[in-house]
């Protein structure tokens, strides 16, 4: 029986689609795009009058009782479906807004990572690595501190 050659199939102009490209050029791409998409968010966000703010209300968070927000920057649109706020007090202390109106504070976590956070395409799991973590207590975890 004769064996038939195997045929090579050429990928289709323009394919994979954008957003897919497993190259390391597409992936650069893709993360400038994202990069994009937020800018433009924020910019209509802030011209909305929808940019960060900060809150007179105290609120209750998770083990810590009453906490005054009046000295941290919130920021309430963060495209997550997971965590819907955002509050930093500048220095090391982060509060975030669940899903579900349950709020929990995490300490060490200066300006940049919680930037990070607000900028990763997938908030939900940056928080989840890097700021929730997977040991008990995570890596910011504000226990036996007040």
């Amino acid at each position: 029986m004769a064996r038939e050659a195997t045929r090579r199939i050429e990928p289709k102009p323009g394919y994979p689609p954008a957003g897919r490209d497993r190259t390391e050029e597409g992936q650069k791409m893709t993360a400038l795009a994202t990069l994009k998409r937020q800018l433009i968010v924020a910019a209509v966000l802030t011209v909305a009058g929808c940019a960060p703010s900060a809150n007179t209300d105290p609120l209750v968070v998770t083990d810590r009782g009453k906490v005054d927000l009046t000295a941290y920057e919130c920021q309430n649109h963060t495209g997550s479906t997971f965590i819907t706020r955002v509050c930093h007090d500048g220095g090391s202390r982060l509060v975030l807004g669940f899903q579900d109106g349950t709020y929990k504070m995490f300490c060490r976590v200066d300006a940049s990572l919680a930037n990070e956070l607000l900028s990763a395409p997938y908030i939900g799991r940056f928080y989840s690595e890097r700021i929730r973590g997977t040991d008990k207590p995570g890596p910011h975890d504000c226990a036996g501190r007040r």
